[in-house]
């Protein structure tokens, strides 16, 4: 790989979902200067087949990013679709808003606002090296060889999926829910989902509008159910539509296999 200088920054924010937003723009606003990187500027904010801002869970998180200048709740007025407030039939204390937004124009919003914010650069590139001297930052390179000068680095990722200790599984040429949908992988004609919790429906939607087979195998005896009633409603219409099989309550034995030859072609663990 050949390298070469692709400019000097004092941080460098890795990721811009969620966090990586907030971080880019923060520390640009206080006047650093900032590179955020991102595998796919086309996937900035993106949201999941929920696309809600607030709530009970985390209502309070989008009130204290908004109180310390953050962009989260801007961007949440600007796209949304409806607003509601929960366990109004509870008291005051438990009382909750959540919006539901477009989440394409919400995308749009915060890569046009991390665009135009002064003191910020956003560069697409897969970041592959975080350098360090004197037991300190000083750069980090991207795949393609370009070597960012940083004095600190801002990690936002995001969480590692996980893969469950299944016998055969990685026999049978699994692919993770994040590699999928991020295009990094894709899945055969025929595909299992192993776990029905929201990651793992909106991966099940993905390949199902896309022609794929598809079940969902669920531990738990409801799947979807961090999901919220609205959005689960037209989830499962979704699921009817594309004929997707789901199977909640499955555990399988401790000496099972998951898969052999071509009974399937793909495995999602999410």
């Amino acid at each position: 790989m050949r390298e070469f200088d692709a400019g000097q920054f004092d941080i460098a924010v890795i990721g811009a979902g969620h966090a990586g937003i907030e971080a880019a723009l923060a520390a640009a606003r206080l006047g650093l200067e900032t590179v955020c990187l991102t595998i796919n500027l086309d996937a900035v904010g993106n949201m999941p087949c929920n696309p809600a801002i607030g709530g009970t869970a985390k209502g309070h998180l989008v009130r204290e990013l908004d109180a310390l200048g953050g962009e989260m709740a801007r961007a949440a007025d600007r796209a949304c679709i409806q607003y509601r407030m929960l366990n109004r039939r509870k008291g005051p204390a438990v009382w909750s808003l959540r919006a539901q937004a477009d989440r394409r124009r919400y995308q749009e919003y915060m890569k046009h606002t991390l665009e135009q914010q002064d003191h910020l650069t956003v560069r697409q590139g897969e970041v592959v090296e975080v350098r360090t001297e004197n037991g300190a930052v000083s750069a980090v390179v991207l795949a393609t060889g370009a070597v960012f000068s940083v004095k600190a680095v801002i990690l936002a990722t995001g969480s590692v999926p996980l893969v469950l200790p299944i016998p055969g599984l990685a026999e049978c040429g699994y692919v993770t829910a994040q590699d999928l949908l991020l295009g990094k992988t894709a899945a055969g004609r025929r595909a299992l989902v192993v776990g029905g919790g929201m990651v793992g429906c909106e991966a099940a939607e993905y390949l199902a509008e896309r022609g794929h087979q598809v079940a969902i195998v669920e531990m738990k005896d409801v799947i979807a159910a961090d999901v919220t009633p609205e959005n689960r409603r037209y989830m499962f219409r979704n699921f009817g539509e594309n004929h997707v099989l789901l199977q909640p309550g499955a555990k399988a034995p401790g000496n099972a296999v998951l898969a052999t030859g071509d009974a399937l072609e793909a495995a999602l663990a999410i």
